[in-house]
C-alpha cells in the first residue's frame, strides 16, 4: 500500500507541528465510474488511516460513518480522521 501511506505522508508534512487537521476517506472503496470512465482508488480501512497517522507521531481520533443506502458496490461507508500533527514534522 505504499501509494497510500506516500499520500497520507505528504498530507501531513504540509501541515506545520501541532497543526489540527480532519480527512475523509472511502472505506474499503475498489474505484468508481463517471460517464463510462474509471476512477481508481486504494480500499483502506479505519485501522490503516489509523495506524498510519501514528506512525508519523499524529494525535488522532477516527470514526466510521457508514453508508445507510449503499451507493454502490464495494463502498462501505466514509472513514474521519480529526486530530492533531505531532510536535515536529516526520
Amino acid at each position: 500500500m505504499p501509494s497510500f501511506e506516500k499520500a497520507i505522508e505528504a498530507f501531513i508534512r504540509a501541515l506545520r507541528p501541532q497543526a489540527p487537521f480532519a480527512a475523509a476517506f472511502m472505506r474499503n472503496s475498489i474505484g468508481y465510474d463517471v460517464n463510462g470512465e474509471h476512477f481508481p482508488a486504494v480500499a483502506v480501512t479505519e485501522d490503516q488511516v489509523e495506524d498510519r497517522l501514528k506512525q508519523l507521531g499524529c494525535h488522532v481520533k477516527v470514526s466510521v460513518i457508514p453508508s445507510v443506502v449503499p451507493l454502490r458496490e464495494g463502498y462501505d461507508g466514509m472513514i474521519l480522521a480529526r486530530g492533531q500533527t505531532g510536535e515536529l514534522r516526520p
